[in-house]
């Protein structure tokens, strides 16, 4: 009896270490939904630019007809709209600053 409760378990161990060894979960971290900012801004006649900033950080803009920009979440949550300036100091340098004197 205690051998066969014995071999049990081991068969019961053995099941499970192959089966943990056995699956392997999906290592890419893109659930296959588009970003709602960047749909919103779309759908409303922009287009994104995504900007690097000089530490690596990356910063959506939404940009319109028009030229006017709002960082993509701003605009999403109603904070900024097409026509607007884009409110100063959004922690994106300024490409053109090294140009002017």
């Amino acid at each position: 009896m205690k051998q066969r409760v014995a071999v049990v378990g081991i068969v019961l161990l053995m099941a499970l270490a192959i089966s943990a060894c056995g699956s392997k979960q999906n290592e890419s971290a893109d659930p296959g939904m588009p970003n709602p900012a960047s749909v919103y801004c779309e759908e409303h006649g922009g287009k994104v630019d995504i900007r690097t900033a000089e530490d690596g950080s990356q910063t959506g803009i939404c940009v319109f007809e028009d030229h006017s920009e709002c960082e993509e979440w701003a605009f999403y949550r109603g904070e900024c709209q097409p026509g607007e300036e884009a409110e100063p100091g959004s922690g994106i340098a300024n490409p053109a600053s090294k140009c002017e004197s």
